[in-house]
């Protein structure tokens, strides 16, 4: 939040000095405009001024004496003092002596400039870091009401004095969040054909599996790709599949003699499909999800909850509120799930003393294939 703050102080005051300095700085735009107004003025009065000489200059010839002359001069606006003429002002007084001209000389305008120059950079400065603070105050004011209000809110939930009995909750406890509205406990007795029926309408739902909380799915394209954008996923790696062992049996006709023996279990084998694909699958060793597979009447994907690469979540409040808005249903098990993934071996990559291959050690300790 501070470094939000931070940010948008720093953008203000960046973008109003670069305002200040286009408008307000000397070369901006009030600054020019002042300039060119103050030039036409000068403009305009050295007409005026080259007028007066012109026709005093004509007058002065045509003078018989220096009193005919200084009577032209002051008609003409012009003050005569010996051999300086001085411009008259608008008051009828002599001008300064920075406006007088010798007798008979050209006249002219000051090069005095006494227009709008504009505000120095350091004033620009100064201005965009003071405005910008007061907007970034009017920003900060509405959160820092938030907050003050929710603090307030979780002091009233506490009583006046705490209470000191043994094995009592803390009441200064914050009560907790209530779970979204697509949380089911498994203990509902609507449970079994909620996921069921979710699972059969292609919907992605949360279970909690034999080793870690699993985003689940009937197996098919369209729901891999639904996994797939879950999990941010590359779409061309696979994702596990749990089934039944009469499931596994339709799919690879023969289930290798270790297997037989290990499943149920946290273990899951790479197997070569009867149509010559391979296929990670599971018979998981878990009463719940074997009766969902059953009913659902085909095996289903099953993967850790987690964004790809990061680490397997077990914490079911954290997963509520990071995937419940991008899955159909999630099943309530325990609230601290393990977070050890299964074993995963490769049956379709036997070795020279070993039938399979140890891709991923996890829930099974995999010399126990060898032992059975």
């Amino acid at each position: 939040m501070t470094r939000k703050y931070i940010l948008l102080f720093v953008v203000l005051t960046l973008s109003l000095y670069f305002l200040f300095s286009g408008f307000l700085g000397p070369k901006g735009y009030f600054a020019n405009k002042s300039l060119e107004v103050q030039y036409e003025e000068m403009v305009e009065r050295a007409r005026v001024l080259e007028e007066r000489n012109q026709d005093f200059q004509r007058q002065m010839n045509q003078a018989a004496t220096i009193e005919e002359l200084r009577d032209n001069a002051k008609r003409l606006g012009l003050s005569m003092e010996g051999d300086v003429i001085y411009v008259i002002d608008e008051t009828g007084e002599a001008g300064s002596e920075a406006e007088a001209v010798p007798a008979g000389a050209q006249l002219s305008t000051s090069d005095t400039y006494s227009g709008f120059r504009g505000i120095p950079s350091w004033a620009q400065w100064v201005l965009a870091v003071l405005l910008a603070v007061f907007i970034t105050i009017l920003f900060a004011l509405p959160e820092a009401g938030k907050h003050k209000k929710g603090n307030r809110n979780r002091a009233e939930v506490a009583p006046a004095e705490p209470s000191q009995g043994r094995g009592e909750p803390s009441p200064y406890m914050v009560p907790e969040k209530p779970f979204p509205s697509n949380v089911i406990d498994i203990t509902n007795p609507l449970c079994n054909d909620t996921v069921v029926d979710t699972i059969r309408r292609n919907g992605v739902v949360i279970l909690p599996c034999d080793t870690v909380y699993g985003l689940c799915a009937i197996m098919s394209l369209e729901t891999a790709d639904k996994l797939s954008a879950i999990k941010r996923r590359p779409e061309e790696k696979k994702f596990i599949v749990i089934a039944t062992r009469e499931q596994v049996c339709d799919m690879v006709g023969r289930i290798p003699e270790e297997l037989e023996k290990a499943w149920p279990a946290p273990l899951t084998a790479v197997l070569r499909l009867k149509n010559g694909d391979t296929q990670a699958i599971r018979v998981p060793n878990d009463a719940f999800l074997l009766s969902i597979i059953e009913s659902v009447g085909a095996p289903i994907f099953s993967t850790s909850v987690n964004i790809s690469g990061e680490p397997a979540m077990g914490d079911f409040r954290e997963i509520c509120e990071r995937f419940a808005p991008y899955v159909d249903l999630i099943v309530k098990g325990s609230e601290r799930q393990g977070t050890v993934a299964s074993t995963l071996v490769d049956f379709t990559a036997p070795t020279k003393n070993c039938p399979f291959t140890v891709l991923r050690k996890g829930a099974y300790d995999p010399e126990r294939l060898l032992r059975s």
